[in-house]
């Protein structure tokens, strides 16, 4: 999640986009027009939540961010990322497949940012 926002914070949106499976994020347009007004995006995490199956790990990662629109105004979302990583040992052809986000939940929240308390329900 760091390195997603970091390549949102940096305008490094297809790197960003790359993060998620293959129609678990918008089209690329659409992901990289979501944020033409913003100029920073702010990050908390909550716990993560782990399961193993066949050969995958799941995992549930609750967050919390708040975003610096570039009218000086500021938005805060609340959800939950899951994310998949495919066992690295039983990856043994080309191309590798690291830890990827197949859903995201985000919804505005109505509180501040430092009151918060992301998880994932």
């Amino acid at each position: 999640m760091h390195s997603l926002y970091s390549a949102i914070n940096r305008n490094e949106y297809l790197r960003a986009w790359s993060y998620f499976q293959s129609g678990a994020a918008p089209a690329y347009a659409a992901f990289k027009s979501g944020y033409s007004n913003t100029e920073k995006v702010e990050l908390r995490l909550g716990k993560a939540k782990s399961e193993g199956a066949a050969g995958s790990v799941q995992t549930k990662l609750p967050v919390a961010i708040r975003t610096h629109q570039s009218d000086g105004s500021s938005k805060v979302f609340e959800g939950c990322y899951t994310l998949i990583q495919v066992d690295p040992s039983v990856q043994d052809m080309p191309l590798f497949h690291p830890i990827q986000i197949s859903e995201a939940h985000l919804t505005p929240s109505s509180d501040a940012f430092s009151s918060v308390n992301p998880a994932c329900n």
